[in-house]
């Protein structure tokens, strides 16, 4: 199963069969006021951590009260999230889209079986394009 893959972090460059992707947000607020941003961050486990404690750090400063309400929970969901062993249901559907164009490419399309994980490791590309595989229908070129 693609999940069982091993894919490369898009942050630090290490193999991992522990890809996630997780949303963060930066929060601003003032006391009548709040302006957030949504990020959607790709990365091994231990990578991921390291960003949502300091995404979290920043975040005490600038939303302030809001911080216990909304940020705080949604940090704690995160970190449990990069606890459960494989990768996230997007990341394993990017494994099997870069699986799929390897075939096509290898004129291999009659076969359902995907490639042993050294065919395909290192041929993923990189984790984060996939913004730019939703708005279109062809995957990035190499």
């Amino acid at each position: 199963m693609a999940s069982n893959m091993q894919a490369t972090c898009p942050q630090c460059g290490q193999p991992s069969h522990s890809i996630k992707r997780l949303e963060s947000i930066f929060m601003v607020c003032i006391m009548i006021a709040a302006w957030w941003q949504r990020n959607e961050v790709t990365a091994c486990s231990k990578c991921m951590r390291q960003h949502i404690l300091k995404n979290a750090l920043i975040n005490i400063v600038t939303a302030n009260i809001v911080w216990t309400i909304i940020i705080l929970p949604y940090i704690l969901y995160n970190l449990y999230q990069t606890f459960q062993p494989g990768h996230s249901a997007s990341v394993v559907e990017d494994i099997y889209r870069a699986t799929q164009r390897l075939y096509t490419q290898a004129g291999n399309q009659s076969r359902n079986l995907p490639p042993s994980n050294d065919s395909l490791s290192g041929k993923l590309g990189d984790l984060s394009e996939r913004k730019q595989w939703k708005s279109s229908n062809n995957p990035p070129s190499e």
